[in-house]
C-alpha cells in the first residue's frame, strides 16, 4: 500500500492484488530441483569447508548484467571460514545471481551464471541442475512485469539511499504461474540470448582456463539485437500471466518514469518535453475513443489535440457522425485562443493563479472541465503527464464525473 500510494494509483493495487492466491516464486525451492542461498560470509574462524575450496568466486563486482562468468579468481584457504553460505551442493550447478543492491538505484542486476561457484554476501542465487527449469524462471525474472512487482512491493528500492532488495519478502515473493506449452519457448529465447550474449561478452571456452570475459560497455545491451529477444520473451510472460493493455502501460510507465522519480539526476528522463510527439499524444487519446466508445455506441469521439510550448491540451468533442478525423493536432499556438476553444471561461492568469492552489496548472498537473458538447484536459509539456497509462486513471475520472452527473440528472428529473 505504501508503495503505491507513494509511486501509483488505484490501478497498481488491483494489478497486484490479483496474483495474490497464485504460488509464489519461493515454492519452488523445494532443495530438490531449485535450492536457494545467499552468498558466503567470511568471518568464522572455527570451521573450515573444504568443499567450495578451488571453485570459481564471484566478488560482488564481477556480476554482470544478464551473464555472468569468473576464472581468474578462485576460493582459496581464506575463503572457507565461514560464518554463512557453507552448503557445496547450493554452489555446485548452474544457478541465477541475484545481486541485493540496485543498480544506480534504477536497475534490478540479474545473471544467469551456468557454471559451479561460489558468490559472496549481498549477493543470493538459485541453482539447478535442471537448466531447463532454471531457464524458464530466468525468463521471468528478466522480463519487465518482474521488475514492476519488485519496484511495487520492494520497502527500499525507489525510497531509501542505497535501495536493498530483501530476499525472501520481495525477490522471492514474485507470483510463478507454470505454463508447460510455452517452457519450451522461453528457453529457446534465453538460450538464443545467452548464446548472443557469449559472443558479446567475446567469451571463448579453453582446455584448461574455462571462460575469458572480455569487459565492455554494459550499456550496449540497448542495441536491438539483444532488446527484440527481450521484447519476444516479454510478450510471452505476458500471455502467460494474462496482462490487460492497461496493465502493460502500469508496467511501462513504472520502468520509464516511476523508478527515475526519486533521482535528481534522471529528471529529464520523465520531465522532458512531449508537444512534437505525435504517435505518443496519440496513444494517451486512444484510450479515451476506446473507453467512451464502449459507453456512447451512438455517438462519437473526436480529439483536438493543442501541443503547445509549456503545457497540451486536448479537447473531446462528441459527435454524432464521423465527419471529421478521430484526432487531429492543431498548428494554434497562441494560447489565449486555445483557451478559448476549451471554454470561454478559461485564461492564462486562472490556470496559473497563485491565489488559488486548486486552479494551478503546475501545482494540480492537469485541469479538466466539460462543456456542453465536450471535455477538455490541460496538462504540463512533460513526458510522465501525457504516458498512456496516466490516461486510463484520467478517463476514470472523466467517467465517474459523467456518470454521477447524469445519476443526479436522472433523480431531478424524478423528483
Amino acid at each position: 500500500m505504501f508503495k503505491v500510494a507513494l509511486y501509483g494509483n488505484t490501478l497498481d493495487f488491483y494489478f497486484l492484488k490479483r496474483f495474490d492466491e497464485n504460488k509464489k516464486l519461493i515454492d519452488k525451492i523445494d532443495n530438490k530441483v531449485f535450492f536457494a542461498t545467499s552468498g558466503i560470509l567470511r568471518g568464522n574462524r572455527k570451521n573450515k569447508y573444504n568443499q567450495l575450496q578451488g571453485l570459481p568466486l564471484i566478488e560482488n563486482r564481477k556480476i554482470e548484467k544478464y551473464l555472468t562468468f569468473e576464472n581468474n579468481n578462485f576460493v582459496g584457504e581464506k575463503d572457507l571460514y565461514l560464518e554463512a553460505g557453507r552448503k557445496f551442493e547450493k554452489f555446485n550447478k548452474p544457478k541465477i545471481l541475484f545481486k541485493e543492491q540496485a543498480v544506480e538505484w534504477t536497475d534490478l542486476s540479474i545473471s544467469y551464471n551456468p557454471q559451479p561457484s561460489v558468490f559472496v554476501k549481498g549477493v543470493f542465487g538459485i541453482s539447478s541442475q535442471n537448466e531447463t527449469e532454471l531457464k524458464d524462471l530466468f525468463s521471468r525474472v528478466i522480463s519487465d512485469m518482474f521488475t514492476y512487482y519488485i519496484f511495487s512491493i520492494s520497502g527500499g528500492w525507489g525510497v531509501a539511499t542505497h535501495p536493498q532488495t530483501k530476499w525472501e519478502d520481495e525477490y522471492l515473493s514474485f507470483p510463478f504461474i507454470e505454463n508447460d506449452n510455452l517452457k519450451q519457448k522461453l528457453v529457446s529465447l534465453v538460450d538464443t540470448f545467452i548464446l548472443r550474449l557469449k559472443d558479446y561478452y567475446n567469451l571463448s571456452q579453453e582446455k584448461d582456463s574455462g571462460f575469458q570475459l572480455k569487459i565492455i560497455n554494459l550499456r550496449e545491451l540497448n542495441l536491438p539485437i539483444y532488446q527484440n529477444i527481450l521484447k519476444k520473451i516479454n510478450n510471452i510472460i505476458h500471455q502467460i500471466y494474462d496482462i490487460k493493455e492497461h496493465e502493460k502501460d502500469l508496467i511501462d510507465y513504472s520502468l520509464n518514469v516511476s523508478r527515475y522519480q526519486f533521482q535528481e539526476s534522471k529528471q529529464d528522463l520523465f520531465t522532458k518535453r512531449v508537444d512534437g510527439e505525435i504517435e505518443f499524444l496519440s496513444k494517451y487519446a486512444e484510450v479515451y475513443l476506446k473507453e467512451f466508445s464502449d459507453i456512447y455506441s451512438d455517438e462519437f469521439i473526436q480529439v483536438e489535440i493543442f501541443p503547445l510550448e509549456h503545457f497540451i491540451a486536448m479537447n473531446f468533442v462528441t459527435r454524432k457522425d464521423r465527419s471529421k478525423e478521430t484526432v487531429t493536432f492543431s498548428q494554434n499556438k497562441d494560447v489565449e485562443s486555445v483557451l478559448k476553444t476549451l471554454a470561454h471561461t478559461l485564461s492564462i492568469s486562472e490556470i496559473i493563479s497563485t491565489s488559488d492552489p486548486t486552479k494551478n496548472l503546475f501545482i494540480q498537473k492537469d485541469i479538466k472541465g466539460f462543456e456542453e458538447n465536450s471535455f477538455y484536459i490541460i496538462k504540463p509539456n512533460e513526458y510522465k503527464c501525457w504516458h498512456r497509462a496516466m490516461a486510463w486513471y484520467d478517463v476514470a475520472e472523466f467517467k465517474e464525473a459523467i456518470q454521477k452527473a447524469e445519476f443526479d440528472e436522472f433523480y431531478t428529473e424524478v423528483e
